[in-house]
C-alpha cells in the first residue's frame, strides 16, 4: 500500500500530531507499506525528523488557503491508496476537494477534539472521553468506520515494554511536559503550583 500522511509541527502547533503520526507510520513501514509525508514548511517543522526515519517528505508552503488543491496535485503525481490526515485545520470542506478529485481514495482522520465535521471512511479518536462512543455520530458520514477509545491507543513500543512496578509511595521526581510547544507557559504555571507543595 501507498500511504500518505498530511501532517504538521511548529513552534504553535506542537509535535504531539507528528509523534502519534510517525507511531503509526513506522508500524505501516514495518509491515510492508510505502509512506510519504507532506508536511508545510513552519517555524519548528519536523521535517528533518521524519526523514530521519527513513521516510519521503513532500514539503508544501505554510499558505493553508490553497493545502486541499496543492495536496491533490501532489497525489495525483503518484500512486496512493490512503490519506492519512492528523490536523485540527483540516475538517469536511478540505477533505471533500481530496474525494471529489480523487474518487478512489481512501481517507483516514484522526482526530480528539470531536468540534467538526468529518468527510473521512475511517476515524481514529484514541481518547477516553465522556461519551466517546457516540461523540462522532453526527460529524462523520455513516459509512465511516470509528476507532474510538483507548483500545486504539497510538504509543510507541518501548512504552509498551515498559513494566516496572512502584514499591515505594514516595515521589521523588515529576515530569512536567506540555508536548513540542507551550505559548502559553503552562509548564511555568504547573512549576508554580508544585512549588507550593514543597
Amino acid at each position: 500500500m501507498n500511504i500518505f500522511f498530511r501532517v504538521d509541527a511548529s513552534f504553535t502547533i506542537g509535535t504531539g500530531h507528528m509523534m502519534r503520526c510517525l507511531t503509526l507510520a513506522n508500524f505501516l513501514k514495518e509491515n510492508g507499506a510505502r509512506v510519504t509525508f507532506i508536511c508545510a514548511e513552519l517555524a519548528g517543522n519536523m521535517i528533518d525528523y521524519v526523514k530521519s526515519f527513513g521516510f519521503k517528505v513532500v514539503a508544501v508552503s505554510g499558505k493553508f488557503e490553497y493545502d486541499a488543491m496543492r495536496t491533490v496535485a501532489i497525489l495525483k503525481e503518484q500512486e496512493c491508496d490512503l490519506v492519512i490526515v492528523d490536523h485540527y485545520q483540516i475538517d469536511e470542506k478540505w477533505e471533500s476537494v481530496l474525494k471529489s478529485e480523487l474518487s478512489k481514495l481512501k481517507l483516514m482522520v484522526i482526530d480528539d477534539l470531536a468540534n467538526r465535521k468529518h468527510d473521512c471512511d475511517l476515524l481514529l479518536d484514541q481518547n477516553y472521553q465522556e461519551n466517546f462512543e457516540s461523540r462522532y455520530d453526527t460529524l462523520v458520514p455513516e459509512q465511516c468506520e470509528k476507532l474510538l477509545g483507548p483500545s486504539y491507543l497510538l504509543l510507541r513500543p518501548e512504552f509498551y515494554k515498559e513494566n516496572r512496578v512502584r514499591t515505594n509511595a514516595q515521589i521523588g521526581n515529576i515530569l512536567v511536559f506540555y508536548g513540542g510547544s507551550d505559548p502559553t507557559g503552562e509548564t511555568v504555571k504547573a512549576l508554580h503550583a508544585l512549588s507550593k507543595l514543597v
